[in-house]
């Protein structure tokens, strides 16, 4: 089955620029070229399609208002947005609409890149549902607490981009957004893991402009779910990717893989953040079923919603632009399977996610040490690093 693309521009030249340059792919994609959002709608009406890549700048409906009707109408339409517009205004609208963004012109490679990197993204096994909701989402939820301190940060009279960074840092939900963000081909694919790298290469007005959006960011409600904690998440996560960041470079790994080692263990358990979201109810009946100690929170979600939070995070991520090896890591960190010692970063983040939950008492619901404690036992963890507990304290 051929990946069908829809192109939406209001410049003929250009639509016809990207119908010569893109020839080469016709064998393997079936592709649509129009010259307006009215009808790309009426399009997509009538014709199933994978993708959309749109421009900003149109008369009438532009690329942004065109992709929040899509996600409406559409919701498991992935969404692109070319533009040759580098303003922080577009930035703040097409952030939360678009999957991913281009900066036109675009040269083969990138856009090729990029939408066969999207097309792979197939979410196989979350269920159409599910899939759709996860293609939908904009943002995170912040924590209410960070979020007034960033916002209060970038309103003082001498704002400091140090704090700043040190504060989204603390959030899962805006560094994983501005990640997302700075590693896009359109800020020239640069090669970040660490949300106050971030923060250093997008500036502060560029922060300002995207989390002074208050209507992007939405803010989470602990209420709702009173037995899942976004901190205990985060520190959790953040611990799992200093470890396997630790582990990729004593593997000898290079610095890039150490990287991505440090990103999927940032990011590995994000799909939770999901699900207890957007799945309150449903998410307090997993961890009380967890509570019970009996069952790991990946297995009871598989029961529950036909799938786990590794399977979300990883499609969500997938969708922001996130490298596949980082994604793959996410889908199958929680694998029953044994994991080769060449499958970077997939080990590192395998073994650092069980060395945190056998040593780090992280919840009251994370229970089944003895189990977790069996599988490190039989892992390779000291001949890898015979100094882990002295690495375990300093990623604590």
């Amino acid at each position: 089955m051929k990946t069908c693309i829809l192109f939406v521009d209001d410049e003929k030249l250009v639509l016809s620029g990207l119908r010569r340059m893109l020839a080469p792919k016709r064998q393997e994609w079936d592709m649509t070229f129009v010259t307006s959002g009215e009808e790309a709608l009426a399009f997509l009406k009538e014709n199933p399609c994978h993708i959309i890549v749109t421009d900003l700048l149109m008369p009438g409906m532009d690329g942004n208002q065109l992709l929040k009707k899509v996600q409406h109408a559409h919701p498991g339409l992935k969404r692109v947005m070319l533009t040759g517009q580098p303003s922080r205004e577009f930035q703040s609208q097409t952030v939360f609409s678009a999957h991913q963004f281009l900066m036109k012109p675009c040269d083969y490679q990138t856009l090729v890149g990029l939408i066969e990197d999207l097309a792979k993204v197939d979410g196989d096994g979350l269920g159409n549902g599910l899939k759709d909701l996860v293609t939908t989402i904009e943002s995170l939820p912040a924590i209410p607490e960070t979020f007034n301190r960033i916002t209060q940060e970038l309103y003082s009279e001498e704002p400091s981009i140090d704090a700043v960074a040190s504060l989204i840092a603390q959030d899962v939900a805006l560094s994983s957004k501005l990640i997302a963000l700075v590693n896009s081909p359109y800020y020239g694919g640069n090669k970040v893991s660490e949300p106050k790298q971030a923060v250093m290469l997008l500036g502060l007005n560029m922060i300002r402009s995207l989390v002074l959006t208050v209507q992007a960011f939405t803010v989470y409600d602990p209420a709702k779910v009173p037995g899942f904690s976004i901190p205990m998440l985060w520190d959790h996560s953040q611990r799992v990717a200093c470890l396997g960041k630790r582990l990729a470079l004593a593997r000898g790994r290079s610095a890039e893989e150490a990287d991505h080692a440090f990103l999927a263990g940032l990011l590995h358990d994000i799909g939770k953040l999901v699900l207890a979201t957007h799945f309150p109810e449903q998410y307090n009946g997993v961890l009380a079923v967890v509570g019970e100690g009996k069952h790991t929170v990946h297995e009871v979600e598989e029961r529950e919603f036909g799938t786990s939070h590794a399977n979300v995070g990883a499609y969500l991520m997938g969708l922001w632009g996130i490298p596949a090896n980082v994604t793959q890591a996410m889908f199958l960190h929680h694998s029953l399977q044994p994991i080769p010692e060449d499958s970077a970063p997939l080990f590192e983040i395998h073994l650092g996610n069980l060395l945190d939950h056998v040593h780090t008492i992280i919840h009251s619901h994370y229970a089944l040490q003895e189990m977790y404690a069996n599988k490190l036992a039989s892992s390779p963890l000291e001949n890898i690093l015979p100094d882990w507990k002295d690495v375990l304290e300093h990623c604590q």
